[in-house]
């Protein structure tokens, strides 16, 4: 709920006016509306990438609002909000791609040598007030924050969710077909039982099925065995 209405007599201690708009008239309040709109359509983008489920709507709005303010404006000089306001330049190594796989150290000095060294979550922006990333773990379902994440920002775990069944194995050798032309070989996909070291029994299979002239007979030698001699 906006403050202002709770601020009535401080705002007129200050000689501000406050001033409402009607129920459904946007073009009273054009410029926060505007801004509503730029915030949202950044923030669909975002969800869209990242295939994030709608309930974590919340943290894609304040990412939005957090790169808005990192990203220079000619109003103010082609500067940056937070340049601005703060009078330096914002830190871009800590941007990092909304909604990507990362994993979060858990390396510490009382972990077993064969505990895992980090977890697996989804990055969800930044804390304010805190210098960390918001950290959401698939195992136990929780936020978190911390300091100590490698991401991978070319991943999103969300967009092929769950174990993927291993694909048909396609070999280019296949069955002679009982065409004219002996080398029109159709491709032929394996059980998933099969392993992939059938390639070479499959050809040897081929070989056998073609016709004589067109597999080269072998050169035998008709010269008498003699065994050697011992003495």
């Amino acid at each position: 709920m906006d403050l202002n209405f709770f601020l009535k007599s401080f705002l007129a201690s200050k000689g501000i006016l406050h001033q409402t708009s009607c129920v459904e008239t946007p073009q009273q309040n054009e410029r926060v509306e505007r801004k509503h709109q730029h915030i949202l359509n950044v923030a669909r983008a975002l969800m869209f990438q990242s295939h994030l489920p709608t309930h974590f709507w919340s943290y894609a709005i304040k990412h939005v609002v957090y790169l808005i303010n990192w990203v220079p404006s000619p109003i103010i000089g082609n500067k940056t909000p937070f340049e601005f306001l703060f009078k330096q330049s914002p830190d871009f190594m800590m941007l990092k791609v909304f909604g990507c796989l990362c994993y979060e150290s858990t390396h510490v000095s009382h972990c077993h040598k064969f505990d895992p060294r980090a977890r697996r979550g989804i990055f969800l922006g930044y804390q304010i007030g805190i210098k960390g990333y918001v950290i959401f773990y698939f195992d136990t379902k929780e936020f978190f924050i911390s300091n100590n994440v490698q991401f991978d920002e070319m991943t999103f775990p969300f967009k092929n969710p769950g174990p993927t069944s291993p694909p048909t194995l396609s070999l280019p050798y296949g069955p002679i077909t009982s065409s004219a032309d002996p080398f029109s070989i159709e491709p032929m996909t394996l059980p998933s039982t099969h392993r992939i070291i059938q390639p070479l029994t499959n050809l040897f299979i081929i070989l056998s099925t073609l016709p004589q002239p067109l597999i080269p007979q072998l050169l035998l030698s008709h010269s008498k065995h003699h065994h050697p001699v011992h003495r």
